[in-house]
């Protein structure tokens, strides 16, 4: 019971990291799906080493590492969205004046 808590408590902790002030309900989407996504991908990494600990074949451990690298491209491919809406909903406005570069962010 103690670790489904702590786990919550991360998932949580993890949300609230990803959040910025003027998210909407797409970004809180997807920040779900990224959440969603890291703890798969984390299941599978845990599993996967249990089975090796346990002594694998070789068909099995190819299987666990097609799993684990599906589920990470998953992962990076939920973040890659969330940034890109992001982008999208937030242009950066860059200005070179002389030598300098000026990033704003325009909201």
């Amino acid at each position: 019971m103690l670790a489904h808590e702590s786990m919550r408590a991360e998932l949580e902790q993890m949300r609230a990291s990803l959040r910025l002030p003027d998210d909407g309900a797409l970004e809180e989407l997807l920040i779900s799906q990224v959440v969603l996504c890291w703890l798969n991908l984390l299941t599978a990494e845990r599993r996967r080493t249990e089975r090796w600990s346990d002594g694998i074949s070789y068909e099995s451990g190819d299987f666990w590492d097609r799993h684990v690298a599906r589920l990470r491209t998953d992962y990076l491919r939920a973040i890659r969205s969330l940034a890109s809406v992001r982008r999208i909903l937030f242009p950066v406005l860059q200005v070179n004046i002389a030598d300098q570069q000026v990033n704003q962010v325009r909201r």
